[in-house]
């Protein structure tokens, strides 16, 4: 499956890149319902390649209703669980932590990589921001969670900046959305 979304991915990314190349004198119109949906759907296809790999390749974690049964556990803290005394969630690995990182950190290059390499494409970079600041919002492990706002406010930062030359320092040269 994760197979498809990257061939998928490609697909659309070589059609665009193609169009970009050929007609790189895009106007608002071009820009906006053209260049937009192809971006946004990019990033998407990006990110349910990753959360596809990580949900493939991790394992489930079990629930367990006696502490005494699973050692070094953390009470969950879920709103739809009326008695949370008794129901706790295994922690993950420090190899599921360090490959959860690894492909947050790509998610957060590439981000990088549409603003600098495709010249200012915020609509892909704010996809993905808005996902790592979702996994920021809903991770339970702290080094995950923490790891994910970072690299959100990094994306976030350089989301801003091709806003900030063309606005704030007039730069004309500087591309908005590719």
């Amino acid at each position: 499956m994760t197979a498809i979304f990257w061939k998928l991915g490609n697909s659309l990314a070589y059609v665009f890149l193609l169009g970009t190349n050929l007609y790189s004198d895009l106007g608002p119109n071009q820009t906006l319902f053209i260049h937009a949906p192809f971006s946004l759907y990019h990033a998407w296809i990006l990110i349910i390649a990753v959360l596809t790999i990580y949900a493939t390749f991790t394992p489930a974690r079990p629930i367990a209703y006696d502490p005494a049964v699973i050692g070094n556990i953390e009470p969950v803290t879920d709103e739809t669980i009326t008695d949370t005394s008794s129901v706790y969630y295994e922690s993950p690995t420090i190899l599921v932590q360090i490959l959860v990182i690894l492909g947050l950190l790509f998610m957060e290059c590439t981000a990088i990589g549409y603003i600098e390499k495709f010249r200012g494409d915020l609509a892909g970079a704010a996809v993905i921001a808005w996902t790592l600041y979702g996994v920021w919002s809903e991770q339970q492990d702290a080094i995950i969670r923490w790891t994910a706002f970072v690299l959100a406010l990094i994306t976030t930062l350089h989301i801003l900046k091709p806003l900030i030359l063309k606005y704030v320092f007039k730069r004309d040269d500087t591309p908005i959305f590719g």
